[in-house]
């Protein structure tokens, strides 16, 4: 049987990348899987690698991977929020988990620096915060409301949501 050099040394290239990128892989889903539970570290991880397996570039492959995986995240809660389900379901029983692992004492804090945060900005902002957010609304929903684009909109969510920041 006989060997392609070629494909041999691209296997050799890939997974010397793959074990150049994974420290960053692997810290970075979790990170994100702390925030976002419904996703699993190796979800996260793989989404990630399919999208930077080809950067030869060492010096933009832990931004890559970042933007990759919250990429991902986004992509999925977007699905979700549109009425697509995901691959990854929650399940009642561990919704009921895990807000039973929450306490109220807890919900009450959020509820009140949620308060606080809200009450900074400015009822436009607080307009654009509780229709993404609450409602559940999309850009593209948003822009045409405003009658301005989605990109403007994008924006505005932006600033607002750097705004808040800088208040926590």
């Amino acid at each position: 049987m006989k060997t392609n050099k070629n494909s041999d040394t691209m296997a050799e290239d890939i997974e010397e990348r793959y074990e150049q990128v994974k420290p960053y892989l692997y810290s970075y889903a979790k990170k994100y899987r702390d925030t976002n539970p419904e996703f699993q570290i190796h979800e996260l991880a793989n989404e990630a690698w399919m999208k930077v397996c080809k950067i030869n570039n060492p010096k933009f492959i832990s931004i890559c991977v970042k933007r990759a995986i919250l990429g991902y995240i986004r992509a999925q809660h977007t699905q979700r929020r549109r009425g697509n389900p995901a691959i990854t379901v929650i399940t009642s029983s561990e919704m009921s988990r895990r807000d039973a692992a929450r306490s109220t004492s807890y919900r009450d804090k959020d509820k009140e620096q949620v308060a606080f945060l809200m009450s900074k900005l400015t009822p436009e902002e607080q307009a654009l915060i509780r229709q993404y957010y609450l409602e559940g609304m999309t850009q593209e929903e948003m822009a045409v409301s405003y009658g301005t684009s989605r990109q403007n909109i994008c924006t505005y969510l932006f600033k607002i949501r750097k705004k808040l920041k800088l208040q926590i």
